[in-house]
């Protein structure tokens, strides 16, 4: 009886772990429990892989929580593919605060780090009250900014996310004064996106009823904001329901 031939996959998205540095609000795992993936799990994943994708070069998407927070699973997995012959490269989903020069070269060489996506909900104040990140008395947005000059420097992409409501609406167009000492470095195409909270009678920073109106007066108002840039993408409308108090 003949079977059916195994699958090719060749695309994968990777959770090393859902522990994450950062508190953000918003976050749609924050009351996940915080696991990481195992060194043993690691090992297997880079088996399955190697198993399924037809000797074919493989795309990873580093996912997290925040992806750095396991380290070492990146690292197993990827040698795992290496001593297997499988080409490779990646993309990680990051809020960027853990890189560094060192590791950053580490992810280009050995990771074939290609591109980050990193997400700036807006000025140093509006954004530092936003990730709520557990180290206390570090400037965090400058931080994360320094990063992605590092990250230019060494040639990978970096993809700016923004996600849009009413608590930060209005500083995200303060924004373009910041966008220019990001850009200097390289070209970061920006993201801006869309998150609905859930309504609550103590909060008053709840979505407002005309949603739709709203969301196309703040795509219009973004795009006004930024016109001129190296690049601005449509966003798709991915709304997540999150809870501010």
């Amino acid at each position: 009886m003949l079977r059916p031939a195994a699958k090719i996959i060749t695309d994968y998205t990777i959770f090393t772990t859902t522990d994450c540095n950062a508190r953000c609000f918003y976050c749609f795992e924050k009351n996940a429990a915080r696991i990481p993936m195992s060194p043993g799990s690691a090992e297997k994943t880079a088996g399955f892989i190697a198993g399924h994708c037809g000797g074919n070069e493989v795309s990873i998407s580093w996912f997290g929580g925040e992806p750095l927070y396991n380290m070492e699973a990146i690292d197993i997995i990827c040698r795992g593919l290496r001593e297997r012959g499988i080409p490779f490269n990646s993309k990680i989903v990051s809020n960027g605060y853990l890189f560094d020069r060192e590791i950053i070269g580490r992810a280009k060489v050995d990771w074939e780090l290609r591109s980050v996506q990193i997400t700036l909900d807006g000025t140093e104040d509006v954004y530092n009250k936003a990730k709520a990140y557990i180290y206390k008395g570090v400037n965090a947005f400058r931080r994360v900014i320094g990063n992605i000059h590092l990250l230019l420097d060494a040639g990978i992409a970096v993809d700016i996310r923004l996600n849009i409501d009413t608590y930060n609406a209005d500083n995200l167009t303060a924004f373009k004064e910041v966008y220019p000492e990001i850009e200097a470095c390289g070209d970061c195409p920006l993201y801006p996106d869309c998150f609905r909270l859930v309504k609550c009678d103590e909060c008053r920073n709840c979505f407002p009823e005309n949603r739709a109106d709203w969301l196309s007066q703040m795509r219009y108002e973004m795009r006004s904001a930024f016109y001129g840039r190296r690049k601005i993408v449509s966003p798709n409308e991915a709304i997540t329901d999150s809870k501010l108090c």
